[in-house]
């Protein structure tokens, strides 16, 4: 399990690093991750998944626009 664990944090950790280079606008990260640490508390388990796909979902589009970018300069 240790290892599964650390090889998720792995894979979520190169994108996580991707993503900070990619984003330009990063004002709303810090309201979006407050919002999601507000509802977990709240134990809104429902709203949290919800918040949390949002999140990723965006940051994952972001990240993919991006390669899709630097490919089309390198052709």
């Amino acid at each position: 399990m240790v290892s599964y664990c650390e090889q998720l944090f792995d894979e979520i950790e190169r994108y996580r690093r991707l993503g900070l280079k990619v984003r330009t606008d990063r004002g709303y990260v810090s309201d979006e991750h407050r919002e999601i640490a507000d509802t977990a508390v709240a134990r809104d388990a429902t709203l949290a998944v919800r918040l949390l796909n949002a999140h990723f979902t965006r940051i994952v589009e972001q990240v993919d626009q991006a390669i899709r970018n630097k490919m089309s300069e390198n052709k």
